[in-house]
């Protein structure tokens, strides 16, 4: 295994992150196709301006955006931001990590654990301890590193519409 490198985000990385987004779409898509939009039309209807949101992202002082590296391709991202607990729950601040995808021939690797470990240091520190994030119910690979990595689940959202495994 080569070394991993997990860094911020630069504006040059955008086409890469473009394509892993795409990549974690496309996944989400072949589990759940009565919900995800396709592919083709993610690429047609989202993707051009994907490249400024990316862009705003890598220079946010609110948010982060961390690649994970191996002979400088990009093989993960990690999407993260700082957020204020909503009433009825106490006015708390706290840390969220929006996005978290490797691509599939580096799964098992660490290297969501190592985006991981980054996003908990950023949030260390701007002095912030408790970190949250959503996942699909579908994800058992992601929902058994997370639980290795100390989360807990705090609610379900749940649907009556049925996903597809495959």
């Amino acid at each position: 295994m080569k070394d991993i490198v997990i860094r911020k985000a630069r504006i040059k990385d955008i086409d890469e992150i473009k394509r892993i987004s795409l990549d974690n779409h496309k996944y989400h898509y072949e589990r759940w196709p009565e919900k995800f939009i396709h592919p083709k039309k993610y690429m047609g209807d989202m993707f051009v301006p994907k490249s400024k949101r990316i862009k705003k992202l890598i220079k946010s002082k609110k948010k982060i955006l961390i690649v994970a590296c191996i002979s400088q391709n990009i093989v993960g991202i990690l999407t993260a931001e700082i957020r204020k607990q909503k009433i009825p729950f106490q006015n708390k601040i706290f840390g969220y990590i929006c996005t978290l995808y490797v691509i599939e021939e580096q799964r098992k690797n660490g290297i969501g654990t190592a985006l991981c470990n980054e996003a908990k240091r950023y949030f260390d520190k701007k002095g912030i301890e408790e970190i949250r994030l959503t996942v699909f119910g579908y994800n058992n690979p992601a929902i058994k590193m997370y639980v290795k990595l100390g989360f807990t689940n705090l609610m379900s959202k749940m649907t009556n519409q049925p996903y597809t495994i495959k």
